[in-house]
């Protein structure tokens, strides 16, 4: 019996329209999540136990940037999770693209932290200073700090689409194994469903990139700002799933 064969015959009840391939903890899941939670233990042993309440103030000032890159890094494992749940795939392809995936995450997690520190310090001055840090110096080096943020924008842009572009390639690899995964037709709806979901995210970080590139660097910033754009995106994308959901489901039981 192949390895497809075996995890597709270990199926159990995961999710209400989508049966869960992965019935065990891998190794490769184990090796993720450890990976995960270095990310954030490195964000946490980042941070100083203050002496003094000023500095416990300067901490609390830091807690949104925190929390906006704490809930980046929950969707990407959130997102790796239900991948390897829905599916189980331990193949040799599947454990590259997660070994790439899990070296982006690693990569990205102090530049992300960095940015939404600036993105939020930018905000609280109404636009009108350049970023500082908690010191009170200026976190893009004087002259060309504009500049600076402008290269940083673009590591992001360019990180948050390669990272979603790993999860496009992940569930294109699903999807070429639904035979030997014995994929029904909703699955099979669910695995399309995602596959566009991550597109969306690669769209958004190209589009990003674009603006970061092209607008002038004083205004730079707003390829951070276009981000909240995916709110209304992903709501309108939602609405066209829940019909087409709810049209197989119909068929479904029709036949």
């Amino acid at each position: 019996m192949t390895e497809y064969a075996t995890i597709a015959s270990s199926a159990h009840s995961g999710e209400k329209y989508f049966r869960w391939r992965g019935a065990d903890v891998s190794r490769i899941e184990g090796l993720s999540d450890a990976v995960f939670a270095l990310c954030l233990a490195l964000l946490a042993l980042n941070v100083d136990v203050p002496q003094t309440y000023q500095e416990l103030q300067v901490l609390f000032s830091e807690v949104p940037a925190f929390l906006a890159t704490f809930a980046i890094l929950g969707m990407i494992w959130h997102t790796h999770y239900l991948f390897f749940r829905r599916y189980g795939l331990r193949d040799g392809l599947t454990t590259f693209l997660n070994a790439i995936l899990l070296f982006l995450v690693l990569l990205y997690v102090y530049p992300l932290k960095f940015l939404f520190t600036a993105v939020f310090d930018l905000f609280a001055s109404g636009f009108s200073e350049s970023p500082t840090n908690a010191a009170g110096g200026e976190m893009f080096g004087g002259a060309d700090g504009w500049e600076n943020m402008r290269s940083l924008m673009l590591i992001y842009a360019v990180g948050y689409a390669t990272v979603f572009g790993v999860f496009v390639l992940l569930y294109q690899r699903a999807w070429s194994q639904r035979g030997r995964l014995k994929l029904d037709s909703v699955e099979l709806a669910y695995t399309l469903q995602y596959r566009r979901i991550n597109l969306i995210h690669v769209s958004l970080g190209i589009t990003s990139f674009l603006i970061a590139f092209f607008l002038p660097t004083r205004y730079c910033y707003l390829a951070g700002w276009f981000f909240g754009f995916a709110g209304p995106v992903f709501y309108l994308n939602g609405r066209n799933w829940d019909k087409q959901l709810k049209a197989l489901l119909a068929q479904r039981a029709a036949s």
